[in-house]
């Protein structure tokens, strides 16, 4: 059973799919913590709050704040490095597509290597421009016939081709306390648990979709 504060850690990074103004709060359910949305209705259905900054790497919407902070990253520069800031995006986004693009085909000849998270959403782009993936752990419901262990973190994600379609892929993911982190670099800071099961979830629902065999449009 989650705590009160892994509960709350999932309200500060969430929205509710169905109110994303709404303020998301901690209720106690019974027997266990629920998230309530403002809107006076259970919020079984999430979605991720991403930074600017995640979402432009991942391919998502343009947002002002990173033009702005690609400017002032442009002024920092010596003369003979700047660039337009109009084509720094540009270049940005074309260096990961090939990067990612030299990572898929370096799989088919090699043993594959996990894509990351990032790469995932990357590639899920190229397919489907607008996706969006919602999020939600399973409910108390849900977990019963599973018969999953109390220290199991266990979460869901869904995609939608665009924000009112519906779903076209789901996957699963599941942490645990002694559960390592796979790909966590030394340096680089540890996700919560229940962070890892969501990630998980993701990366299962969008791979069921877009395969790394599967070619984009236009790319066959």
């Amino acid at each position: 059973m989650q705590t009160y504060h892994e509960v709350q850690d999932i309200a500060n990074s969430h929205v509710c799919r169905e109110h994303p103004g709404a303020t998301l709060v901690v209720v106690w359910d019974t027997d266990h913590y629920r998230l309530a949305c403002g809107e006076a209705h259970w919020a079984d259905k999430l979605q991720r709050i991403m930074l600017p900054s995640e979402l432009y790497r991942q391919g998502g919407p343009q947002d002002p704040n990173i033009e702005n902070t690609l400017r002032r990253r442009d002024q920092m520069t010596t003369p003979n490095e700047q660039v337009p800031t109009k084509q720094a995006p540009e270049r940005v986004k074309e260096a990961a597509e090939t990067a990612l693009q030299r990572k898929e085909e370096k799989a088919k000849e090699e043993k594959p290597s996990p894509l990351t998270l990032e790469g995932w959403y990357l590639r899920l782009r190229q397919f489907y421009p607008t996706a969006v993936v919602g999020t939600r752990p399973l409910t108390y419901d849900e977990r019963s016939p599973a018969m999953l262990p109390a220290d199991i973190h266990a979460w869901v994600a869904e995609v939608f081709a665009h924000p009112t379609s519906p779903i076209i892929a789901r996957g699963h993911g599941y942490a645990w306390e002694q559960d390592e982190e796979e790909g966590a670099l030394p340096e680089g800071p540890l996700k919560r648990v229940w962070q890892r099961a969501e990630e998980r979830a993701e990366i299962s629902a969008i791979s069921r979709l877009v395969p790394l065999g599967l070619a984009p449009p236009g790319k066959e």
